[in-house]
């Protein structure tokens, strides 16, 4: 899967420069479009609208390729899920998985590496995350690939409407616009369309959840949340650290109903063998911890230091428990002591900890820092972040994503870090700086 990561990547973006100087150009209309004169205004939306043509060009010839030539990256991983659950059968038993295998009709032949890193290890999550995939167990390949294609397709549209509403709809259609080539440039959208992940699948619940944070019906869709992707479990956190009883509460009581329909869906057997046959512990190869495509801190920590992983568990190394416990106490401890009123930054820090901190971040999971250049945008636009630092920090995180997803992930983390230092009052500017948080009562 690695090889073929960077083989898709080199295709994608065989020019680099140009795309990341399309990406200054489009961030650097954006950035001055309010101060400009009426015709460089236009000029501006000209040059934003032309790099989201472009860019959706590319994804239609993406899209266009693996309707023509499927993959098996990830599309059949996800087909096999659905495939096995629909057929009644333990989707935690690899022998199940080869069983229906065999019985299926392919496009293709599958590769050993798909053998030894789906077929021979199983279903990976929890079980109700198997709901998200049973759909396509109903029909052959090709139906099931259109029908995977249009819902991913649906949930990106949503996706858009929901950052541009939340955080850039005081700028009108230009803020739409300019919301949908923050989705079309950013590089780790083309890596989950190319991949056919379900990216934006699992960052609607996200985004429902952050909408309505300070209400109980948030827990119901961090609980669906963490149903699509095991990756959104850390949101539990917020609030654990915000004292949202009520949303915990829902969160709980949301997770027991959903556990017990999968229990009347699949059996108990099959519910439990997630707890006596874990698949990740027993099945999963070990190089899927420090492949190149694998964007955590862990499998950066791995790849630096050349883990030898005969050693024992790559999740005991030193490097890492020392790192992410800093990251983690860092994150809570911030979102614990901010605001009522700064709520969302408290969010925002979690969620881009566990972006970083969860040993599964592929950089496919990249779009889920797209709310979160929202939230940043919005400070600029209420003037308490200067234009051009925003400018230069939203491209260096666009244009260092081509190259290492983790450190435009690890660049956020720390800005956002910074600004809740600022508004919490923990550290503070005596004078005007490019950001303005320096009271508590900002």
């Amino acid at each position: 899967m690695a090889y073929c990561s960077q083989l898709i990547l080199g295709k994608l973006f065989g020019n680099t420069s140009r795309f990341i100087f399309l990406i200054l150009l489009f961030l650097f209309s954006y950035t001055k479009f309010k101060t400009s004169s009426k015709y460089f205004r236009s000029l501006g939306v000209g040059i934003i609208i032309t790099a989201i043509y472009i860019n959706l060009q590319l994804i239609f010839q993406i899209v266009k390729g693996n309707i023509l030539h499927p993959s098996e990256w990830d599309f059949l991983c996800f087909f096999m899920d659905g495939h096995v659950a629909a057929n009644g059968l333990n989707f935690y038993d690899p022998q199940n998985y080869a069983g229906v295998l065999s019985s299926i009709s392919l496009p293709f032949i599958p590769s050993k590496d798909f053998i030894t890193e789906t077929i021979n290890v199983g279903f990976q999550y929890f079980p109700p995350n198997i709901f998200n995939f049973l759909f396509l167990g109903y029909f052959d390949f090709e139906t099931a690939h259109i029908l995977w294609i249009i819902l991913n397709a649906i949930c990106l549209a949503l996706s858009v409407f929901f950052v541009w509403h939340l955080f850039l709809k005081d700028d009108n259609v230009i803020g739409f616009i300019f919301t949908i080539g923050l989705f079309l440039l950013l590089p780790g959208t083309h890596s989950a369309i190319s991949f056919e992940h379900n990216t934006f699948i699992f960052m609607l619940p996200l985004l429902l959840a952050w909408k309505y944070r300070e209400k109980p019906s948030s827990g119901i869709w961090l609980a669906l949340g963490f149903c699509l992707k095991p990756l959104l479990a850390f949101l539990f956190i917020y609030p654990i650290l915000r004292k949202k009883w009520k949303v915990l509460l829902y969160s709980i009581v949301s997770l027991i109903i959903i556990s017990l329909v999968t229990i009347a869906v699949f059996g108990t057997n099959t519910f439990l063998s997630f707890f006596t046959e874990n698949p990740v512990a027993k099945n999963l190869p070990d190089f899927l911890y420090s492949e190149w495509v694998n964007q955590s801190l862990l499998a950066t920590i791995l790849r630096l230091t050349s883990f030898d992983f005969s050693t024992g568990s790559p999740l005991l190394h030193p490097l890492f428990l020392l790192t992410a416990g800093i990251i983690s106490i860092s994150t809570f401890y911030l979102s614990f002591k901010l605001n009522n009123k700064d709520s969302d930054l408290a969010l925002a820090i979690i969620v881009i900890t566990a972006l970083l901190l969860y040993p599964g971040s592929i950089n496919s999971y990249s779009p889920v820092i797209i709310p979160l250049i929202g939230l940043f945008i919005n400070y600029t636009n209420s003037e308490k972040i200067d234009s051009w630092l925003a400018f230069i920090v939203i491209s260096f995180i666009y244009s260092i994503m081509f190259f290492n997803p983790f450190i435009s992930h690890f660049v956020l983390w720390i800005i956002l870090v910074i600004i809740a230092l600022l508004k919490t009052g923990i550290i503070h500017f005596n004078r005007i700086t490019l950001m303005k948080f320096s009271t508590v009562n900002n």
